[in-house]
């Protein structure tokens, strides 16, 4: 087992609390988290996301919005605001 594998509830002697999953790991008394979400920590701020309207990328995903009614998927914040609320506002006029 090296740094940061995770643990079997068995096995917990000198094991540490993972701060994000809760789940015990190998620590070395400096990491309070485990490998898998260091992973995934990593994932979600490499990946470049593209807007499906002007197809410009950008990083982080927390910051797009639904692209509906214009375009499926997620959109930047220049194209949300000029595009999709825009056109939001056409079909509540059009009911």
């Amino acid at each position: 087992m090296k740094l940061g594998d995770r643990y079997d509830v068995e096995n917990l002697d000198g094991a540490t609390l993972c701060g994000y999953c809760q789940n015990y790991f190998k620590g070395d008394g400096d990491m309070d988290t485990c490998n898998e979400c260091i992973e995934l920590a990593k994932s979600l701020f490499t990946n470049k996301y593209s807007c499906s309207i002007c197809h410009k990328e950008f990083k982080d995903y927390k910051y797009s919005h639904n692209a509906q009614p214009v375009a499926d998927g997620q959109c930047c914040d220049e194209c949300n605001a000029t595009v999709v609320i825009p056109q939001r506002f056409k079909n509540l006029g059009n009911k």
